[in-house]
């Protein structure tokens, strides 16, 4: 029965693959035989005057920063142009400008489609005059093709949900890219079972893979500039710019800053782009352990009084959140104040569960859930839930509450913590941090308090962390949680490093960028009328980021290190 529904499923997508070339036939058929003409004179009147007066002012001056920069296009840098924020867009180009200062490479972007013509002129203003285009490639027929019969033959090996994570194509691992896609585009946390929804993803990542294989073979692409190397898209195109031998430094915006790490080899890309090598951790901690704990504990003050922009930090430490004694968090849920309180701090379900080297559970939900039916009957614990705080920016159709309330809801020993109530006051409260990977870990591992990990994340295997080794191993720690001990001085102070390393000296601050959200709640005038500013009044050559992307380079390091910090 279950071979006739996987059959049936493929009959369907063979279907709908007819369906969608003839639509892509009819639609773009010129597109197919031409190349796309734009110039940074002929700004979509759609776009906004503000939008218009930086891409001028823009052009400028970047055409004077690349004037000694030799028009020959003996190599390629391919820029990812796919995110439609200012913030990632602007990272994205500077430090690929700044890496071309560097190495006289030819700028390639790349972008979805034909249509995205705002971003095309944003990509020119700086500099880009060709650009590829995935969902207008001319081999896209052969491409539809050949996806399909590679997908019937990856087909034939799913017998399970589990082997999904096993699937490969040309020694390349694509079942974890496959599994965090359907997650994010279905809103789904777990896959209980192969649909025809899945099939068509694979089959959409498999002419991503073909497209990426031939733009590789047909051009001299020796460096990839992107941010996101998770999901189907940012997932392969990293894996197959590997595959190709090119070298790819991944730009990461956020509130404090700029942070850029190098990706030139195969099996370091699933290692989380703010996870520091041991070498360059250990040097800081026999160096100059004094200065950056005490830089920490300073981040960390501000940080938990609810000062700091970064959005999570915001939504957790926020001024106007109750902060609870432990006798209130107690007398709140008639609770008893001499049992130990333990924290499950958990994951936006759909957030790329698999964008590390190792995790014990399937993906987030499977954790939460074996999680909650586990505390379910260990009751000599109270233990409190606490939902991250961007889930609500995030479609899913299993929440923190929603699962609590299915399998612990009719639990006494177990409560979800109010969202008026600041995480600050877990601090005083809680015996133990659980979570997969979360940065509440690294936070509250820097006032002593222990994390317990299941999968890898930016902090562990640094030596503060709890980290079992099975799920047998897991569930045995849950039972016996009370007896876990306080963390002493010795791993306080590297996990304070750890931090100064994580939210200070990865980060850069660049006078080109105006800061904003990484969500989307901003005002997009304000933005460009701010770039604006910046740009007339601040030198690209001038910026830290530029000589530190400079030194990055020279020293062939994977990390892009503030040293003025």
């Amino acid at each position: 029965m279950g071979k006739l529904k996987q059959y049936y499923q493929i009959v369907r997508l063979v279907v709908s693959i007819i369906r969608h070339s003839i639509f892509y036939i009819v639609r773009n058929l010129k597109g197919i035989f031409s190349s796309p003409k734009t110039h940074l004179k002929k700004v979509d009147q759609s776009v906004d005057s503000t939008y218009q007066n930086f891409l001028k002012i823009n052009y400028s001056v970047w055409e004077n920063f690349l004037e000694d920069i030799k028009d020959i296009k003996k190599g390629y840098i391919l820029i990812d142009g796919r995110v439609n924020h200012p913030g990632y867009l602007m990272t994205n180009i500077i430090v690929a400008n700044y890496i071309r200062k560097n190495t006289q490479l030819y700028p390639l972007a790349f972008l979805t489609g034909r249509k995205e013509k705002k971003i095309s002129n944003f990509f020119m203003s700086y500099g880009v005059k060709d650009f590829f285009h995935l969902n207008a490639n001319k081999s896209n027929l052969i491409c539809i093709l050949k996806s399909f019969l590679t997908l019937v033959k990856l087909a034939s090996t799913l017998k399970r949900t589990d082997d999904i994570l096993k699937l490969k194509i040309d020694g390349i691992s694509i079942g974890y890219l496959l599994y965090d896609e359907y997650l994010k585009q279905t809103g789904n946390g777990t896959i209980k079972t192969i649909t025809f929804n899945f099939y068509w993803v694979t089959f959409w990542a498999l002419r991503c893979y073909y497209h990426f294989d031939r733009l590789f073979k047909k051009k001299n692409i020796s460096i990839v500039v992107q941010p996101e190397i998770n999901y189907v898209v940012g997932g392969l195109l990293s894996r197959v710019a590997l595959k190709h031998g090119a070298v790819i430094y991944s730009p990461w915006y956020w509130r404090y800053g700029i942070a850029v790490r190098k990706y030139d080899d195969p099996k370091s890309i699933h290692t989380y782009q703010a996870r520091p090598s041991k070498k360059l951790y250990d040097y800081f901690y026999k160096n100059h352990k004094n200065e950056a704990i005490k830089a920490a504990e300073e981040f960390l003050q501000q940080r938990f009084s609810g000062e700091d922009e970064d959005k999570d930090a915001v939504l957790a430490f926020s001024k106007t959140k109750r902060v609870l004694s432990k006798l209130e968090i107690c007398k709140m849920f008639g609770w008893s104040i001499n049992v130990p309180i333990v924290c499950i701090m958990s994951h936006v379900f759909v957030d790329a569960p698999h964008c590390n080297n190792w995790m014990l559970f399937r993906d987030f939900l499977t954790w939460y859930q074996l999680t909650l039916k586990a505390i379910h009957s260990i009751d000599h614990v109270n233990w409190l839930i606490k939902a991250h705080p961007s889930e609500k920016y995030y479609f899913c159709r299993e929440t923190t509450e929603s699962e609590y309330q299915i399998l612990a809801g009719d639990c006494s020993h177990v409560k979800i913590l109010p969202d008026d109530v600041n995480s600050k006051s877990l601090l005083s409260t809680v015996q133990a941090i659980v979570t997969v990977s979360g940065t509440a870990g690294l936070e509250f591992s820097c006032f002593g308090i222990p994390c317990i990990l299941s999968g890898e994340s930016s902090y562990s295997g640094f030596g503060f962390t709890t980290e079992p080794q099975s799920q047998k191993d897991y569930f045995e720690l849950l039972k016996n949680i009370h007896k876990v001990r306080p963390l002493d001085n010795h791993q306080i102070e590297k996990a304070k490093l750890f931090a100064y390393l994580y939210f200070i000296l990865f980060w850069v601050h660049c006078n080109l960028i105006p800061a904003m959200s990484t969500h989307n709640d901003f005002e997009e005038e304000c933005v460009w009328k701010e770039a604006t500013d910046m740009i007339i009044n601040h030198k690209p050559s001038d910026e830290k980021l530029f000589h530190l992307v400079q030194a990055q380079m020279a020293g062939n390091h994977t990390r892009l290190v503030n040293w003025d910090f």
